[in-house]
Protein backbone atom coordinates (compact mmCIF):
# COMPACT_ATOMS: atom_id res chain seq x y z
CA UNK A 1 0.00 0.00 0.00
CA UNK A 2 2.80 2.44 0.74
CA UNK A 3 4.18 1.36 -2.32
CA UNK A 4 1.51 2.44 -4.04
CA UNK A 5 0.89 5.65 -2.30
CA UNK A 6 4.61 6.41 -3.81
CA UNK A 7 3.93 5.89 -7.31
CA UNK A 8 0.61 7.59 -7.54
CA UNK A 9 2.61 10.77 -5.74
CA UNK A 10 5.78 9.87 -8.33
CA UNK A 11 3.03 10.13 -11.72
CA UNK A 12 1.67 13.23 -10.19
CA UNK A 13 4.86 14.91 -9.22
CA UNK A 14 6.14 13.78 -12.45
CA UNK A 15 3.33 15.27 -14.83
CA UNK A 16 3.65 18.37 -12.90
CA UNK A 17 7.29 18.84 -12.50
CA UNK A 18 7.90 19.11 -16.47
CA UNK A 19 4.70 22.14 -16.92
CA UNK A 20 6.27 23.87 -14.40
CA UNK A 21 10.07 23.87 -15.58
CA UNK A 22 8.28 24.57 -19.34
CA UNK A 23 6.93 27.93 -17.44
CA UNK A 24 9.92 28.78 -15.46
CA UNK A 25 12.28 28.55 -18.71
CA UNK A 26 9.38 30.73 -20.90
CA UNK A 27 9.37 32.85 -18.32
CA UNK A 28 13.56 33.35 -18.09
CA UNK A 29 13.92 33.50 -22.01
CA UNK A 30 11.10 36.46 -22.17
CA UNK A 31 13.13 38.42 -19.76
CA UNK A 32 16.65 38.06 -20.70
CA UNK A 33 14.95 38.36 -24.99
CA UNK A 34 13.93 41.84 -22.91
CA UNK A 35 17.10 42.40 -21.20
CA UNK A 36 19.30 41.59 -24.32
CA UNK A 37 17.37 43.63 -26.73
CA UNK A 38 17.67 46.37 -24.50
CA UNK A 39 21.38 45.82 -23.98
CA UNK A 40 21.70 45.85 -28.02
CA UNK A 41 19.62 48.50 -29.18
CA UNK A 42 21.17 52.34 -29.06
CA UNK A 43 18.02 53.87 -29.14
CA UNK A 44 16.44 51.87 -25.92
CA UNK A 45 17.81 52.84 -22.80
CA UNK A 46 16.43 52.69 -19.19
CA UNK A 47 15.12 55.57 -19.61
CA UNK A 48 13.26 55.47 -22.72
CA UNK A 49 12.53 51.65 -22.59
CA UNK A 50 8.42 51.55 -23.83
CA UNK A 51 9.09 55.23 -25.65
CA UNK A 52 8.26 55.83 -28.93
CA UNK A 53 11.28 55.53 -31.38
CA UNK A 54 11.55 58.57 -33.95
CA UNK A 55 9.98 57.47 -37.00
CA UNK A 56 12.65 59.78 -39.37
CA UNK A 57 16.01 57.97 -38.83
CA UNK A 58 18.94 60.73 -38.07
CA UNK A 59 20.35 59.82 -41.97
CA UNK A 60 17.62 61.46 -43.61
CA UNK A 61 17.71 64.92 -41.04
CA UNK A 62 17.52 68.04 -43.39
CA UNK A 63 20.96 70.34 -42.98
CA UNK A 64 20.78 72.80 -39.74
CA UNK A 65 19.89 76.17 -41.08
CA UNK A 66 23.52 77.72 -40.49
CA UNK A 67 24.93 75.84 -42.68
CA UNK A 68 22.18 77.04 -45.42
CA UNK A 69 23.62 79.75 -48.30
CA UNK A 70 26.49 80.04 -50.83
CA UNK A 71 30.23 79.34 -49.17
CA UNK A 72 33.73 80.13 -51.10
CA UNK A 73 36.75 78.85 -50.85
CA UNK A 74 40.02 80.59 -49.10
CA UNK A 75 43.17 80.47 -49.88
CA UNK A 76 42.07 77.86 -52.76
CA UNK A 77 42.93 80.70 -55.13
CA UNK A 78 44.51 84.23 -55.10
CA UNK A 79 41.62 85.64 -57.23
CA UNK A 80 38.11 85.19 -55.47
CA UNK A 81 36.24 84.97 -58.58
CA UNK A 82 37.86 81.56 -59.38
CA UNK A 83 37.39 80.39 -55.72
CA UNK A 84 35.07 77.56 -55.64
CA UNK A 85 31.49 77.67 -54.38
CA UNK A 86 29.75 75.32 -52.50
CA UNK A 87 25.70 75.82 -51.70
CA UNK A 88 23.93 74.02 -48.92
CA UNK A 89 20.35 73.94 -48.53
CA UNK A 90 18.01 71.82 -46.58
CA UNK A 91 18.96 68.46 -48.46
CA UNK A 92 20.85 70.25 -51.24
CA UNK A 93 24.40 70.76 -52.31
CA UNK A 94 25.55 72.77 -55.25
CA UNK A 95 29.37 73.00 -56.09
CA UNK A 96 30.79 75.47 -59.51
CA UNK A 97 33.54 77.79 -60.01
CA UNK A 98 32.18 79.77 -63.12
CA UNK A 99 28.57 79.71 -62.29
CA UNK A 100 25.59 78.65 -60.70
CA UNK A 101 24.05 77.33 -63.96
CA UNK A 102 27.28 74.64 -64.48
CA UNK A 103 27.03 73.63 -60.90
CA UNK A 104 27.37 69.96 -59.75
CA UNK A 105 23.98 69.47 -57.72
CA UNK A 106 23.42 66.41 -55.44
CA UNK A 107 21.51 65.83 -51.95
CA UNK A 108 23.04 66.53 -48.92
CA UNK A 109 22.13 64.94 -44.98
CA UNK A 110 22.54 65.45 -41.77
CA UNK A 111 24.16 61.75 -40.16
CA UNK A 112 24.38 63.03 -37.16
CA UNK A 113 25.18 66.38 -35.02
CA UNK A 114 28.48 67.20 -36.71
CA UNK A 115 28.51 64.93 -39.88
CA UNK A 116 26.76 65.44 -43.03
CA UNK A 117 26.78 63.36 -46.28
CA UNK A 118 27.39 64.35 -49.88
CA UNK A 119 26.04 62.37 -52.10
CA UNK A 120 26.21 61.51 -55.64
CA UNK A 121 25.58 64.54 -58.32
CA UNK A 122 24.50 63.96 -62.00
CA UNK A 123 27.88 65.19 -63.53
CA UNK A 124 30.89 62.83 -62.26
CA UNK A 125 30.18 62.10 -58.98
CA UNK A 126 28.88 58.64 -58.23
CA UNK A 127 29.69 57.83 -54.45
CA UNK A 128 28.52 59.27 -50.99
CA UNK A 129 30.91 61.08 -48.90
CA UNK A 130 30.80 61.80 -44.88
CA UNK A 131 32.61 65.09 -43.69
CA UNK A 132 32.39 66.02 -39.78
CA UNK A 133 31.61 70.28 -39.98
CA UNK A 134 32.10 73.02 -37.89
CA UNK A 135 32.28 76.69 -37.89
CA UNK A 136 34.73 78.47 -36.15
CA UNK A 137 35.47 82.34 -36.26
CA UNK A 138 32.81 82.81 -38.90
CA UNK A 139 34.36 80.38 -41.17
CA UNK A 140 33.48 76.50 -42.52
CA UNK A 141 35.65 73.82 -42.07
CA UNK A 142 35.30 70.14 -43.09
CA UNK A 143 37.51 67.29 -42.00
CA UNK A 144 37.33 63.61 -43.07
CA UNK A 145 35.77 62.12 -46.57
CA UNK A 146 38.17 59.40 -46.78
CA UNK A 147 34.78 57.24 -47.98
CA UNK A 148 34.56 59.54 -51.27
CA UNK A 149 36.41 59.10 -53.91
CA UNK A 150 34.53 62.67 -55.94
CA UNK A 151 36.74 65.96 -56.45
CA UNK A 152 35.08 67.76 -53.87
CA UNK A 153 37.39 65.10 -51.46
CA UNK A 154 40.30 67.06 -52.29
CA UNK A 155 38.28 70.73 -51.61
CA UNK A 156 36.13 70.36 -48.62
CA UNK A 157 38.77 69.33 -46.15
CA UNK A 158 41.72 71.30 -47.64
CA UNK A 159 40.54 75.06 -47.19
CA UNK A 160 38.05 76.89 -44.84
CA UNK A 161 35.15 78.15 -46.73
CA UNK A 162 33.58 82.16 -46.12
CA UNK A 163 29.73 82.80 -46.41
CA UNK A 164 29.16 85.19 -49.16
CA UNK A 165 25.61 84.67 -49.64
CA UNK A 166 22.45 83.53 -47.91
CA UNK A 167 21.12 81.92 -51.50
CA UNK A 168 20.81 78.49 -51.55
CA UNK A 169 19.88 78.57 -55.62
CA UNK A 170 20.23 76.35 -57.06
CA UNK A 171 21.12 73.49 -54.20
CA UNK A 172 17.18 74.55 -52.89
CA UNK A 173 16.12 72.72 -55.91
CA UNK A 174 16.98 69.48 -54.47
CA UNK A 175 13.90 67.78 -52.76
Amino acid sequence: MIRLAKETNMRSTSRIAPTALVLVIAATLAACGRASNAATDPTTSPSTQGASRPTTPAAEQPLPSQLWGTWRTIGQNSDPSAAQRMVLSAKGYAFYTSGPEDAAIGHVWLISATQIRFGTNQLSCRSDGTYTWQIRDNKLYFTGGEDDSCRRSGILPNYPWEKISDSQNPADTVS
